[in-house]
């Protein structure tokens, strides 16, 4: 799948900040998100067309061509049509490789990442009847052309964050948002009722685009590697996204809302004995010294750095400022 892997649309879609500034013309909106300081969040209209441009970019998202297309005809259809064209420009591609995997194992496991975003990758609900070994060696040739990313369990305890990785935990995310929600078959909703449910839903579709702002921060040096955390025995925990910035453990929790409980959150830092924490949200930025009890009972004090989901993308130089 080498050819896939080498083309411009898959392996660079454009982010949430490049797309409103090379696409739409925002020039200005673009350099004032790109110097925004912690202590002076945009204006309520400009927070609100920021946020109006995330969920364009959820259903459009970041594949030149589609970008294009939405910019040219702001036509969602024919949005659709591009996006629907260059999946099955994928699926045809699996051909070449049919002698190495059944292709409809292929077809199977990129069906199946879409509906389990937000969550553990489990191979059997790709298709009951395949092996775990073929859904495997599927999902490994699809990241392999990087059409799809893999999200790697990590303990947290200490640096590097991979040392502690625990390979039968993994999430996996798709390489642009807009292909996503062209499979969970948005696209077929209207705009207003599509954009209800970005705002709304259980967070799955705000984990994508979290996950694909993320490796696009990362360091273009070497290839991204995205981690989280989740409590694999006993009462139930998880953190969104474990990241490293400098000598520093960072967790990020994603909201898809406005408000949501952060019990798994408070835990980690106590237990972990970190001092700051990043939360995506739909809310304008802030910073919170936190001064909580975890459910059992446990006081925690740490910063807690709150942006919306329009920023990730800047959070490098956000956490600069803290």
């Amino acid at each position: 799948m080498a050819e896939i892997k080498k083309t411009k649309t898959l392996d660079s879609p454009w982010s949430t900040a490049s797309w409103k500034n090379l696409a739409s013309g925002n020039r200005s909106l673009y350099r004032q998100l790109t110097d925004v300081q912690i202590n002076e969040p945009v204006n309520n209209a400009l927070h609100k067309k920021c946020l109006d441009l995330y969920s364009n970019y959820c259903l459009i998202g970041g594949m030149p061509e589609v970008v294009a297309e939405w910019y040219e005809t702001n036509d969602l259809e024919r949005c659709t049509k591009v996006q629907q064209d260059l999946i099955a420009t994928f699926r045809d591609d699996f051909n070449k490789y049919s002698k190495r995997i059944k292709t409809e194992n292929l077809h199977k496991v990129l069906r199946s990442v879409p509906d389990q975003l937000g969550n553990k990758f489990v191979t059997s609900r790709v298709d009951g009847a395949l092996r775990s070994g073929e859904v495997k060696n599927a999902l490994a040739l699809l990241t392999q052309a990087r059409i799809c990313h893999k999200i790697f369990h990590t303990s947290g305890n200490g640096l590097p964050l991979g040392a502690e990785a625990n390979e039968k935990f993994f999430k996996v995310l798709m390489v642009d948002i807009g292909l996503v929600s062209n499979q969970l078959g948005l696209s077929r909703l209207k705009l207003t009722d599509a954009r209800d449910f970005i705002f709304k839903n259980k967070g799955s579709l705000a984990e994508q685009f979290v996950g694909q702002q993320i490796r696009v921060i990362q360091s273009t040096l070497e290839d991204p590697t995205l981690y989280y955390w989740q409590r694999t025995s006993g009462r139930q925990g998880e953190i969104d996204y474990i990241i490293q910035y400098g000598a520093t453990i960072i967790p990020v929790e994603v909201k898809a809302g406005a408000k949501g409980a952060m019990k798994s959150l408070h835990q980690f830092m106590f237990d972990k004995k970190l001092e700051l924490a990043v939360r995506c949200d739909q809310n304008p930025q802030t910073i919170h010294r936190m001064d909580v009890k975890t459910t059992t009972g446990e006081r925690v004090y740490y910063k807690l750095l709150s942006i919306p989901f329009y920023l990730v993308e800047v959070l490098p130089s956000l956490l600069e400022q803290v």
